[in-house]
């Protein structure tokens, strides 16, 4: 199983969120328009009808759920939040999509951090060795902690806990804010250079290379990659990190 992330779902057009081979909407009409009837762009044509419309449902969900997720902040006194749809996001390369076992990883390290064990080196056979000091740590004010780690949204207000909204299907919105300062608290102890909420494009090279390698360090840097990205292009753009 895998988890998805995503940030800026409402400003992308079908095929940029729901991918088509790495074509735009503009070069699979050109594409069409040269040969309408052939059975191949008849195919083409039908799927980039069903998957566009797909895409608009989702849309509309997810426009009615972060909705609803705004209304609830504002009820306990934060400040309103819309997410935005006319954005043009610009982001490192970075995967979108990962297993479940691999987001534990960094969780793993966390908790350690927080235990004062930070600098501990994980083995593979160490995975059923640690619940105790992760379920010590996966409390509500820690937002990597607490989160949902299949579904679920993070947005970018600053408040103190992982809320959960019975009415969003039980899904835990944390605060991409709290998320952005904890990858900062635990890039030393990944060998990560920091520059204030960023990292350099020479740094990002660096680490991605290590990332690269599958054992339990590159997996936390792999993992660290993009939820630092996905939570610095929420802060920076005002929108959603979206689990899925």
């Amino acid at each position: 199983m895998s988890l998805s992330i995503n940030v800026g779902v409402l400003a992308q057009e079908p095929f940029d969120f729901l991918g088509f081979a790495g074509l735009s909407i503009k070069d699979i009409e050109i594409l069409i328009s040269k040969s309408p009837n052939s059975s191949s762009c008849k195919s083409m044509q039908k799927l980039m009808d069903s998957r566009e419309e797909s895409h608009l449902e989702y849309q509309q969900y997810l426009e009615k759920t972060l909705k609803k997720i705004s209304n609830f902040l504002i009820d306990l006194g934060w400040k309103e939040w819309e997410e935005p749809k006319n954005i043009k996001i610009q982001r490192r390369s970075v995967m979108n999509s990962f297993p479940y076992r691999d987001w534990y990883h960094l969780r793993r390290r966390y908790a350690y951090i927080k235990d004062g064990q930070g600098n501990i080196k994980f083995q593979e056979e160490d995975e059923q060795d640690i619940d105790n000091v992760v379920e010590r740590w996966t409390i509500p004010s820690l937002h990597l902690m607490y989160h949902s780690d299949y579904n679920g949204y993070y947005i970018p207000i600053d408040f103190p806990e992982v809320l959960e909204i019975p009415d969003i299907d039980d899904s835990c919105v944390g605060s991409s804010i709290r998320l952005l300062e904890e990858l900062k608290e635990i890039a030393p102890y990944l060998d990560i250079q920091m520059n204030g909420d960023d990292i350099s494009d020479r740094e990002f090279s660096r680490v991605y290379e290590e990332s690269m390698d599958e054992s339990p360090s590159g997996i936390e840097k792999m993992v660290w990659l993009t939820i630092h990205e996905m939570a610095k292009l929420s802060k920076r753009y005002k929108t959603a990190i979206v689990f899925g």
